[in-house]
């Protein structure tokens, strides 16, 4: 179903953007809440400086809703230097009706994903759909998702600020933030809503869904972490192509240690650069390596079964959600912690992260212990998931 206003209006938020003085469209962005506009910052402006002038900005799907905006004031962000930001949010001179806002959510994005955006090119100011795939995160700081396969043809000028929707429930995943800077020319690249979020604290309030840290464990970052080898090898492995990886017997600075790395790693509550560079070299992981952390500590398979069904948006319910995950899932990297506190940690091994490292999942299974039933479970399918991998980089 197409999300609508109480009038049955489709995509009542899409926003299309002009220059105040020529008309001329400066690209897309999508209304939130009532009096907001969220695009990028090169939309509304390309210098350094915040800009002041006030654009115009039409919702095209509600004929003759039009008023003016300009930059919410810290929050237009420009591009950085490493591919990072971009990203702004304009306040409205008027407010629009409750209930036309769109509902940013929390996702992962992984490969393949089909997605959608509406632009506003030149030779289709009404607005033209165009079609795409996750192709996942890029440049230095990975902040960015690369978009490939953009059909029809190729990135145009109208898209940046369009929001990106998830073909399979049309939540907006994102932001689209522009077109490729170099062959080939079918590559755009996407703004997640968790990113947003990092750089605009405002906009935190229209969005939903789950992150991938759980609230607990998104405040514990200690650039100072106790065990800088344990948090060294945690970042190795998020870095590598690797597999299925197994930690066991940390000591008493293992939960520190795993929960620093794992909110350094977390697009939306990564620390500011000014407390990462405190922290030990080759402790911090890129942002957004990785797409889920799951504390498994009195949890059963099912509820651990919904959590990554809930990061992927895909409807699960009580009692079938083991079973739907066990069907096939889009592939993940997963921390999942505490397993020898799960409330049934061999079943957890066998029936639910054995299937998802069939289905090429990338798992870092940790343990508090270094003595469990479920530990040798989780060793077996180390050794046979390095075995599969070595046996396909042969072929």
């Amino acid at each position: 179903m197409r999300p609508t206003d109480t009038d049955g209006v489709p995509f009542p938020w899409h926003a299309r953007i002009r220059d105040a003085g020529t008309g001329r469209i400066l690209g897309a962005g999508m209304l939130v809440g009532t009096r907001h506009v969220l695009t990028c910052a090169h939309v509304v402006g390309d210098g350094r400086v915040p800009p002041e002038t006030e654009v115009v900005v039409e919702f095209t799907t509600r004929p003759g809703a039009t008023t003016t905006g300009r930059a919410e004031p810290d929050h237009w962000i420009p591009e950085g230097k490493a591919g990072e930001g971009d990203i702004a949010l304009l306040r409205l001179a008027e407010d629009q009706p409750e209930g036309c806002g769109a509902s940013l959510r929390r996702q992962a994005t992984p490969l393949g994903t089909e997605v959608h955006a509406l632009g506003f090119p030149h030779d289709h100011p009404d607005g033209l759909w165009a079609s795409m795939r996750l192709a996942g995160s890029c440049g230095p700081r990975g902040e960015w998702v690369q978009l490939n396969d953009w059909r029809p043809g190729e990135p145009r000028q109208g898209f940046s600020g369009a929001a990106v929707l998830n073909e399979l429930n049309d939540h907006v995943m994102g932001v689209v933030v522009g077109g490729s800077r170099g062959a080939p020319a079918n590559l755009a690249y996407m703004i997640p809503v968790e990113t947003v979020a990092r750089y605009l604290p405002l906009t935190r309030r229209w969005v939903h869904g789950p992150g991938a840290v759980d609230p607990e464990t998104a405040v514990d970052y200690d650039p100072l972490v106790p065990d800088v080898a344990l948090a060294q090898r945690m970042t190795d492995w998020l870095r590598a192509p690797s597999t299925v990886r197994v930690i066991a017997g940390g000591g008493p600075g293992q939960s520190r240690t795993l929960r620093s790395v794992i909110v350094s790693s977390d697009r939306e509550h990564r620390p500011p650069d000014g407390v990462l560079v405190s922290a030990p070299p080759g402790t911090v992981s890129p942002a957004a390596s990785l797409d889920l952390a799951v504390d498994a500590s009195g949890k059963t398979v099912e509820a651990i079964s919904l959590r990554i069904l809930d990061r992927l948006g895909i409807p699960g319910s009580p009692g079938a959600a083991a079973g739907r995950v066990r069907d096939g899932v889009p592939s993940m990297t997963i921390v999942v912690y505490g397993i020898d506190e799960a409330d049934d940690p061999v079943s957890l091994v066998d029936t639910l992260l054995r299937p998802l490292a069939e289905q090429r999942s990338r798992l870092l299974l940790v343990f508090g212990r270094d003595a469990s039933p479920a530990l040798d479970q989780a060793r077996s399918l180390e050794s046979e998931a390095a075995r599969a991998e070595r046996e396909h980089v042969l072929r």
